[in-house]
């Protein structure tokens, strides 16, 4: 469990407190950025502020290698350069864990970095391509499998996308995109890996060929490309994607619903539509079956529901209620995780000044 305050391991069966974390370089400043999860091995990786910064504003660029099994630090580098202010401040600094290497990314003046999971050897960047483009101010997104630059060129060339093995830093692929991929892009999956940009989501497969493209409207159907709802549109639209399936939610349609749409992957075509209301929130995936949260109101209380959803038809398969006293405040999803066995739920206090953390069997 991460929080503010530190680093904590727990028996995932009892609850025990089996370890907990110290700042890398001592004291007890808070971690500011974390892995989406850890490797086979165990090993995550964290970043924690810096001991000292300018006021109350220190940088984000102290990187820790975590074995979970053992809660060790087994390895930290200070990544802070003499002319950073407040790097990691309000942005989440985007860092992931692979089998042989991690990868963060804290922009500005900094490169891409990546260093060894075994023992923090710093490793070559990324070989960016030649030509007509801006590589040098490339923009990356960086994930578990593929870390991927995209860039603006000159002449006829338009913007290109080039995308690197994560764990080996080598090219796996370059090719010409829109510029709306380079412009507003955003990383939706690694495996397969998909695109989303302001016009349209883009499904590759492992030689760079598009599989599917599934356009903007196709999602929001009453949105035109280049309209005055156009951004608000593509900045509400949330994703799911399976290896076959690509389910998107948006709030656009109507003003109180959510519409669920599920397309194939590999073609693009819409197989089914669902209207949910919009308290209801997709998120995650257990064996590729996405869960949908929301809340009911009964008997003058509020309850929180848990489905699975049937990625062939949409439908909702009722799991059941969280308990009223494991509610995550404010139904943030981000307070959960789980697996086939368990949901935890991280909760915290009204005020704010107390945290807790609930198991429960599925």
């Amino acid at each position: 469990m991460i929080t503010n305050g530190g680093v904590w391991g727990y028996d995932g069966e009892s609850g025990e407190e089996l370890w907990r974390l110290e700042h890398p370089e001592g004291g007890d400043l808070a971690p500011c950025a974390a892995s989406e999860g850890v490797n086979g091995a165990g090993v995550g990786a964290l970043l924690y502020q810096t001991e000292d910064g300018p006021g109350d504003l220190p940088n984000c660029t102290v990187l820790a290698a975590v074995d979970t099994r053992r809660g060790e630090v087994t390895w930290s580098e200070d990544l802070t350069r003499t002319d950073d202010v407040a790097v990691g401040y309000n942005i989440e600094v985007p860092v992931t864990v692979g089998e042989r290497a991690i990868t963060v990314d804290l922009g500005g003046a900094h490169d891409l970095e990546r260093f060894a999971v075994a023992d923090g050897e710093e490793l070559p960047e990324p070989q960016l391509p030649d030509g007509d483009c801006d590589w040098a101010w490339a923009t990356w997104d960086i994930a578990v499998e593929h870390l991927v630059a995209r860039a603006r060129c000159r002449g006829e060339s338009g913007s290109q996308l080039a995308v690197f093995d994560a764990e080996t830093g080598e090219q796996l692929w370059k090719r010409s995109a829109a510029d709306s991929t380079l412009v507003d892009s955003l990383f939706v999956t690694d495996d397969p890996l998909t695109l989303s940009s302001s016009t349209r989501l883009t499904v590759y497969d492992d030689n760079g060929e598009v599989r599917s493209e599934i356009p903007l409207d196709a999602i929001d159907a009453d949105v035109e490309i280049g309209s005055d709802e156009w951004r608000t549109a593509f900045e509400t639209v949330a994703y799911h994607v399976t290896d076959s399936l690509v389910i998107t939610r948006s709030s656009n349609d109507t003003p109180t619903e959510d519409i669920l749409r599920g397309f194939d992957a590999a073609t693009g075509e819409e197989l089914w539509e669902r209207d949910l209301p919009e308290e209801r929130a997709l998120v995650g995936a257990v064996d590729e079956v996405p869960l949908v949260f929301y809340e009911a109101a009964e008997n003058g209380a509020i309850y929180h529901h848990v489905a699975r959803l049937n990625p062939e038809d949409g439908a909702l398969v009722e799991e059941g209620l969280l308990p009223r006293d494991a509610e995550p405040s404010f139904m943030n999803t981000d307070q959960l995780t789980w697996d086939e066995r368990t949901m935890y739920v991280f909760r915290l206090s009204p005020q704010g000044t107390k945290v807790g953390l609930s198991a429960l069997r599925r």
